[in-house]
Parts: structure tokens; C-alpha cells; sequence
């Protein structure tokens, strides 16, 4: 089987069922079903099936298929539902993926908001779901569950790539796959390359000094256990995604946290509690609680330094004199080397313009190479940074073609993804139970 078969049978139910017809969705408890397929400790039933049959059927706007060709498009979906089912069985087993719940929920109203849109708002939305059987918190409860089911799958998948080498790619595997997609890719997009010095907004010295007062004092309750880590960090914890579980990050692998933060924790062992470590976040308190191969589990409470106007007046000063320097003929590598924010990214690209998150995207839209844009507010949810942007190059529309460096490497990465998920979802195969049970 090709690796893009592979990809498409991993993800062709999850993108049907976002983009097709509400009656598809229909009550599944009115229907008694035959087991197709047992993978590890789930089963796949005959209307399953059924029903992905119908989404990709609606999806194509295609004639149904008849006969043997009905078979065979049975037969890609049971092996697509077996493909999702052993990465989901492989993601729910590594502890250390864990997906946010807020990101679900904002990707489930978006969803919400584009079928409200297409088809003309709320009320003919609930109308619609009430054709199919549903109410719009059954409706919802099911995006919720396929989309979290898409984030784990990517989450397992990003977690593999990064710490497997994928297969190589041939110059002709290259070709046959621009030459099977030219008409559906159409025109290639403008991109942009640009560098950026990104210039945090950083605490005074006194708001440092009360910070690290505070979490020396916290600190001083752990060591004499006055209260649990736990309920300190629920009490104390700035830090609004782990406080109430108790500070808990879960596992994660060196690199994935800050560096401050990383190599305190790296260093650990269980049960030993951190002395405050600052990092660009604020102080952080640490407790290593479990140690699993590769992987930590920690807790930690967060104390954050109050940000003041005049931090941000100062910040956005230094970004203005950023500006200047490289007007004057500065160069960007030793700017960012002596003012950039290490945790964010330097180069940029190459980036399709259109698809740049604000305020890169307006910002960028007419830029030409070598212009100097800025500064940019980047009003994060933890903390405010300016960037100082130079444009490397712009590349505008036009048609696909491995001359073109940033179709080449596009083309190159999204095969060697493909590749390396084949061999993912085959290994999880050998190691899984699976009996088919249909011919």
C-alpha cells in the first residue's frame, strides 16, 4: 500500500464527518449492528461503515458506487477505521499526550459557526438536526468527540516524528506525486521568508524581587509541608492550565518545556522539590514526582511578575531603537542574538502570506524583500512581545514546480510525514490484536 493511501485511510473519517450532510449523524442506539472488525479492545460495527460510506459518498458530490466498486470503498473505510482505531489505542496508552480541552472546544464552535453559516444560521442549523434525530447537544457531543479524537491522533503522530528519522524520499516519488496533484493543487500561493527580533515585555527589577519574595515564602511551605505540593499549587499557582489539577504538567520529554525549566527538571529526583527557577514565564517551583524512561512528571506552581504600563512603554522603546539600527545597515542575526526572546522563532517561512496569523498578515500583505516592518504587537495570553520584522524574500502566485525551493520542501516534508505514518500505523498493526470478520 502507498503511504498516501495510508494517510488518507487515517484521516478520511475524521474529515468526512466535518464536512458532510447532518443526516449521516442519525441515532445510532435505534439500530441493532454485526461486528466487522475487533481491534485490541474495540469493535468496529457494520454501520460504521455504513455511515462513512455515506459521508465520502455525499463528500465526492459523485454517483454512489455500485457492485464491486461498492466493495472496495467498504473496504478502504473498515481498513481507514482500523488504521485511527490502533493510534488511538497507542495515544490513550502514552500518558504523556494530553490534549488541551480548550483548543476542543474552540475547534467544536468554530465547526458549530460554519454549518450555522452554510446553511443560512442557528435556527436552520436546529432544524436541520432535528431531520436527522439529533438535538444541538448531541450534535455537539459529537464533534467534541471526533475532534479530540483528530488532536490525539496528531498529537501521537508529531510526538513519533519527533524522535524518529522518516524514510527518504526520491527524486521520483517527488515528481509522480506533483504530477498526480497538479489539478488539485492549483496555484501556488505567495509566500514570504522574513526574520524577526521578537522583544518580550519584561518585569522590572522590584516586580522580579517581590515575585521571588513570594515564591521563596511558598517554597518555605513546601519545604516545612505545611500544606501538600498539591494544595499549594491550587492556592498559589499562577499558572491557569495546571492549577487546578494540583500543578500537575503530566510527562513530557527533555526540550519540551523552557530551557530553565527543563534542565532543573532533568536534573531531579522523584520527590525532590525545585528551589525557585526563573524563566520568561515568572518562578517557577518544581516537584518531580515520577521518572519513566525518557519522561518526566512534574508539578510545579508559577508565580508571575506584575507587568507594569512602563514595562511595556520600555519594550516597545527598545523595538523602535531595534528599527532604527537596521535602517542604519544593523544586522538582524547580532540584533536578535542580543535582544531576541530565545523561545520564539527567528526565521520565519517560506510561509504562504495569506495564511499568516495577525498582525503578521496585514502587516505583510504588500511587503516587498528587504523592507523592515514594525514593530508588531503580539498580545499573547501570557505575555505581551513586540516583533521587528526584515523580509528575506517574497515569492508571489504561480504554478507548482520542484524548481520552486519552498514547493520542494513542502513536497519532500509532506512525503516523508506520509512514509514515516505508514510505517507508524503498520508497527502499531503487528502489535495489535485485529480480526476482520467480513470478506
Amino acid at each position: 500500500m502507498s503511504a498516501v493511501r495510508t494517510l488518507t485511510r487515517v484521516l478520511i473519517a475524521i474529515v468526512a464527518f466535518l464536512a458532510l450532510p447532518l443526516a449521516a449523524h442519525a441515532q445510532h442506539q435505534e439500530r441493532v449492528g454485526f461486528v466487522v472488525a475487533v481491534v485490541g479492545d474495540s469493535v468496529i460495527l457494520n454501520y460504521d461503515i455504513e455511515e462513512d460510506v455515506f459521508r465520502t459518498v455525499a463528500q465526492s458530490q459523485q454517483p454512489p458506487p455500485q457492485g464491486a466498486a461498492l466493495e472496495r470503498l467498504r473496504r478502504q473505510l473498515l481498513e481507514a477505521r482500523i488504521d485511527q482505531l490502533v493510534i488511538l489505542q497507542a495515544a490513550a496508552r502514552d500518558t504523556s499526550i494530553r490534549v488541551d480541552q480548550s483548543t476542543v472546544d474552540a475547534a467544536v464552535q468554530q465547526e458549530i459557526q460554519r454549518r450555522q453559516r452554510a446553511l443560512g444560521g442557528p435556527a436552520q442549523l436546529e432544524a436541520a438536526l432535528r431531520q436527522s434525530g439529533l438535538s444541538m447537544q448531541e450534535f455537539r457531543n459529537q464533534l467534541t468527540q471526533q475532534i479530540r479524537r483528530e488532536r490525539l491522533i496528531q498529537a501521537y503522530v508529531a510526538r513519533q516524528q519527533q524522535s524518529r528519522r522518516p524514510p527518504p524520499v526520491t527524486e521520483a516519488e517527488m515528481q509522480r506525486y506533483l504530477a498526480e496533484n497538479r489539478e488539485r493543487l492549483g496555484e501556488r500561493p505567495a509566500t514570504v521568508v522574513f526574520e524577526q527580533v521578537v522583544v518580550p515585555v519584561t518585569p522590572s527589577d522590584s516586580a522580579l524581587a517581590r515575585a521571588r519574595a513570594k515564591a521563596d515564602s511558598i517554597f518555605a511551605m513546601v519545604i516545612r509541608g505545611d500544606e501538600s505540593f498539591e494544595t499549594l499549587a491550587r492556592r498559589f499557582s499562577e499558572d491557569p492550565g495546571s492549577r487546578d489539577l494540583g500543578g500537575d504538567l503530566g510527562y513530557f520529554r527533555e526540550g519540551v518545556m523552557v530551557r530553565e525549566f527543563s534542565n532543573a527538571a532533568f536534573s531531579m529526583r522523584p520527590g525532590q522539590v525545585s528551589p525557585p527557577i526563573l524563566t520568561s514565564f515568572g518562578y517557577h517551583i518544581i516537584k518531580l514526582e515520577r521518572i519513566r524512561g525518557a519522561e518526566r512528571q512534574a508539578r510545579h506552581i508559577l508565580i508571575r511578575p506584575e507587568i507594569s504600563e512602563e514595562d511595556s512603554r520600555r519594550a516597545r522603546a527598545l523595538a523602535d531603537s531595534i528599527i532604527v539600527q537596521l535602517r542604519n545597515g544593523a544586522d538582524i542575526d547580532s540584533l536578535i542574538a542580543r535582544y531576541g526572546d530565545r523561545d520564539e522563532q527567528s526565521r520565519i517561512g517560506p510561509h504562504p502570506l495569506d495564511q499568516l496569523p495577525e498582525p503578521y498578515l496585514t502587516a505583510l500583505a504588500n511587503a516587498s524583500t528587504g523592507d523592515i516592518v514594525g514593530p508588531l504587537e503580539l498580545a499573547g495570553s501570557t505575555q505581551q512581545k513586540w516583533a521587528v520584522v526584515q523580509v528575506v524574500n517574497v515569492q508571489q502566485s504561480g504554478e507548482y514546480t520542484l524548481d520552486d525551493t519552498y514547493v520542494r520542501t513542502q513536497v519532500r516534508r509532506l512525503l516523508e510525514q506520509e512514509k514515516l505514518l505508514q510505517e507508524i500505523v503498520e508497527e502499531l498493526r503487528r502489535r495489535t490484536f485485529i480480526d476482520v470478520r467480513v470478506s
